[in-house]
């Protein structure tokens, strides 16, 4: 039974969730809860999953207060899952999770994609002008952008859903779906409003229209994630890396102003204490360290 105090799924996503954790809140997950709360623990822990046919799909690491809560965890998960007589598969793990599945429940486990997590002051660092041959594509694309008269500038959510631009954002991101060909595999899929409350918004504009979004949300402290970045049709070459490269900008900015604030007051030697780490931005449906891994139990055919 979930606790009455227990915050939202939301708000534990923003506090203390991962990159992956963020697709729970699209319509085509569930989530299953701890069915209690762990010693100190502030929250239950959670899990979100899909099904398809005869096996649930765990999407990500579960959201826990500490990693020592992931045995018991996978044990009642695992329960669950032969309660309703499918198989469990883990998706986009880190790699402390992997090793909990490999070694203490000898699950097979394979590594098959990498996070790109970035640091924004790094990134800027490469594109100044001193060390501008090292990512020479990159400002070229900026350039072009630039040079086409895209501005680009972040936009408060109440702003957005007051207005007409809610609107035009829609019917951009509608004709962008409608022109991709194929079959296309997503985690998620884009939809703005979801959890607007968390969520900050960038966008591109092209002689005062519209032709590009940027989506940003926390996901632990100290750490973001780019939910989305969709270039309209309509939007110049370089539009994407105009919206991320602002998004950098931005967070490097903020991450200089919470430096200074917290020096006085929260410093050693070698900065340990400083309350939240240097910014890092998640690009991308992934869990937030670089090791990623999909599970499945060995004892079961998947075939």
């Amino acid at each position: 039974m979930r606790n009455i105090e227990q915050p939202s799924l939301s708000d534990l996503i923003a506090e203390h969730g991962h990159s992956s954790s963020t697709d729970w809140l699209d319509a085509r997950y569930q989530h299953w809860y701890l069915p209690y709360r762990p010693s100190g623990s502030k929250f239950t822990p959670v899990q979100g999953y899909m099904i398809q046919g005869s096996y649930i799909f765990a999407w990500g690491n579960p959201i826990v207060s500490s990693s020592a809560v992931f045995p018991s965890f996978i044990d009642h998960f695992s329960a669950f899952a032969d309660s309703q007589s499918r198989i469990l598969v883990w998706l986009c793990v880190n790699q402390e999770f992997q090793d909990v599945l490999g070694s203490k429940f000898g699950w097979s486990t394979v590594s098959c994609i990498k996070e790109d997590l970035i640091d924004p002051t790094h990134v800027l660092h490469m594109m100044s002008k001193k060390e501008c041959g090292r990512i020479k594509n990159l400002r070229n694309s900026l350039s072009k952008a630039y040079k086409s008269g895209l501005m680009v500038e972040e936009v408060p959510k109440e702003y957005l859903v007051e207005s007409n631009q809610r609107v035009c954002i829609d019917e951009g991101i509608a004709k962008w779906k409608e022109s991709k060909k194929g079959i296309q595999i997503a985690s998620t899929t884009v939809n703005p409003w979801l959890d607007i409350e968390h969520r900050r918004y960038w966008l591109a504009r092209l002689d005062s229209t519209v032709v590009g979004i940027l989506i940003l949300t926390p996901i632990h402290h100290g750490h973001w994630q780019i939910v989305n970045v969709v270039p309209f049709n309509s939007s110049p070459k370089g539009t994407s890396e105009a919206l991320i490269h602002a998004v950098l900008k931005a967070i490097e900015a903020e991450q200089d102003t919470l430096d200074e604030s917290t020096s006085s007051l929260h410093s050693d030697s070698t900065g340990d204490s400083i309350p939240y780490p240097n910014y890092q931005i998640s690009i991308g449906d992934a869990t937030s360290t670089p090791g990623l891994a999909q599970s499945i139990p060995k004892a079961r055919n998947t075939s």
